[in-house]
């Protein structure tokens, strides 16, 4: 955020599926975080493994609450 700290960023690579990743994200000042391949795979979609994938966004998302919380 240093050189444009009047700048929302979103990531959309080298953010993982887990709580360390989007949380660092999120603290150094990162106003969301994409995550494609990370957070649904081929297999679940394959096996038609709606809840499984559900399940991980969800978990996803109470990450980025968690950090937005922390860094207040």
């Amino acid at each position: 955020m240093a050189p444009c700290p009047w700048h929302r960023l979103l990531p959309t690579g080298g953010v993982d599926a887990t709580e360390a990743s989007i949380g660092e994200w999120i603290k150094a000042g990162a106003a969301a975080v994409g995550l494609g391949s990370k957070l649904i795979s081929g297999q679940a979609v394959k096996d038609k493994d709606f809840d499984r994938i559900a399940s991980k966004a969800a978990q996803c998302v109470g990450w980025v609450k968690k950090a937005r919380a922390d860094k207040k």
